[in-house]
């Protein structure tokens, strides 16, 4: 089995400038991912992740759990204070599947005219007391950016990568447009891939950093089961204590810097 699923949220930055879709639920979603692409603050963020195995058709069952102080500096993350199961690490898991989300990235990547998806089955759906829509989404191979990897898989000394279509859902905010949810899996993922089944899953809240409010994921969910074997993975992820972080901000990088 291999060793590490990694980055398995990333997407291809994309402009946003392009021709606007006919659903106008859909430009003002857009233009909401992009304004917070673009001005999104710089925080600190208690992440914790729950990971859990099987082997199917068996129940999930717990792993390990990691926990971190996450920076998001000029859209970049910096990991420190790594714990897993409470004991102090120096790096994050190496092993089992791990995703290091850039969610707004995300986000952009599935509204971008770019990917060219197809919006369909627009209806009514409230999510956490918000009026929201939901709509389903696909995303075909030429135009995905979901990009995927896989290390240390047997028989490879190289690091293995690939785009798949993706499908999924998407719940927007009625009123100010911004995207509350979505979830989206790979379909027709590469057989030389080692995983045949990746799915992902954001919810995102309204949270204070500093003076102004944001809305920032809160809660993931990533699911992958390999296509050897009968091994899946379950990764659930909290994200707690936003703050802002500044120039006046200390963080610690002891051991469990990464």
């Amino acid at each position: 089995m291999y060793a590490a699923m990694t980055a398995l949220v990333a997407c291809a930055a994309v402009s946003m400038q392009a021709q606007p879709l006919a659903d106008p639920m859909i430009v003002a979603a857009r233009e909401a991912a992009d304004a917070f692409a673009q001005s999104s603050p710089d925080y600190i963020v208690k992440r914790t992740t729950t990971r859990y195995q099987r082997h199917r058709p068996n129940s999930w069952r717990v792993r390990d759990t990691v926990t971190a102080d996450v920076t998001a500096e000029r859209r970049t993350e910096t990991y420190a204070n790594i714990r897993v199961n409470g004991r102090p690490a120096k790096n994050l898991p190496s092993d089992g599947t791990w995703s290091d989300g850039e969610f707004s990235t995300m986000l952009v990547g599935i509204l971008s005219p770019k990917s060219a998806a197809l919006f369909t089955n627009r209806r009514p759906d409230p999510i956490r007391n918000r009026p929201s829509y939901r709509y389903d989404f696909s995303v075909d191979q030429e135009h995905s950016g979901w990009r995927m990897e896989a290390a240390h898989v047997p028989g490879t000394s190289s690091v293995l990568r690939v785009s798949p279509a993706y499908s999924g859902s998407i719940w927007i905010d009625t009123q100010t447009g911004q995207t509350l949810r979505f979830e989206m899996s790979g379909r027709d993922v590469p057989v030389g891939f080692p995983l045949e089944t990746v799915e992902t899953a954001v919810d995102y809240d309204f949270v204070q950093v500093g003076n102004r409010e944001y809305l920032l994921p809160a809660h993931s969910e990533t699911v992958t089961c390999a296509r050897a074997g009968n091994e899946c993975y379950r990764n659930v992820t909290v994200f707690e204590e936003y703050r802002k972080f500044g120039a006046d901000t200390s963080i610690s990088f002891g051991d469990g810097a990464k």
